[in-house]
């Protein structure tokens, strides 16, 4: 039986234990898959669509929602998502060195 939509058969799928971003089930990239090419049923993707449209918002608004619910982060703090990943972390240890110096 050759069926795509099979979740159970995976053991053709590759385990990396490395530091980097973890495996993903097979349900969840059969669902990015159809985002990719359709997203909600806008016509496009999602990574087609302007980061001001209600699309993009709203998926920002639920990942702030849920950083934080899962982190407890209260109203007075606020939530940046910032590109860069651990490299702009990594330069971003002697700016805060700075002070008010800077």
């Amino acid at each position: 039986d050759d069926d795509d939509d099979d979740d159970d058969d995976d053991d053709d799928m590759v385990w990396d234990f490395s530091a980097g971003p973890s495996r993903l089930p097979p349900a969840v990239l059969l669902e990015l898959h159809r985002s990719l090419l359709d997203y909600k049923g806008c016509g496009r993707s999602l990574l087609e669509l302007s980061h001001r449209g209600e699309h993009v918002q709203a998926v920002l608004r639920d990942a702030e929602t849920l950083v934080r619910e899962l982190l407890r982060v209260p109203d007075t703090h606020e939530v940046f998502f910032m590109p860069g990943g651990g490299t702009m972390q990594f330069s971003a240890v002697p700016l805060n060195l700075f002070g008010h110096h800077a």
